[in-house]
């Protein structure tokens, strides 16, 4: 068998302690860090959570987000490749004309919801 390697990431890990933790890592492993921009970021979540079915909560939140909101981008966290699959297509198929869609060789659509945004009153 051969060596595991693995990369963790992530916006809000403290890397010190990550990697100071002695039961973890008897040897500290190496440390790669990339530099990057960051942007500002609000967060929106609901009160209760929804352990039923809660990717239909995430698409009724970024349903809500994209319909209220000024433009811009929205992250969602998703556990698994199937659950990623299904908010994308309920989302292509709520946000989405044939117009404004493209599909690429990997099955993985490609969405402009800028045209599907409610006009301003």
């Amino acid at each position: 068998v051969g060596r595991l390697r693995v990369v963790i990431m992530s916006a809000t890990l403290r890397v010190d302690d990550f990697l100071g933790n002695r039961r973890l890592f008897p040897i500290a492993p190496p440390l790669v860090s990339i530099t990057s921009r960051q942007h500002p970021v609000t967060i929106h979540f609901n009160k209760r959570t929804c352990f039923d079915n809660y990717v239909n909560e995430a698409y009724k939140k970024v349903c809500k987000i994209h319909n209220k909101l000024p433009p811009g981008g929205i992250l969602v966290f998703l556990t698994g490749e199937q659950e990623i699959k299904f908010l994308c297509k309920k989302l292509t198929k709520r946000f989405c004309s044939p117009k404004n869609k493209s599909t690429e060789s990997s099955g993985t659509a490609t969405v402009d919801v800028t045209k599907s945004r409610p006009k301003k009153k």
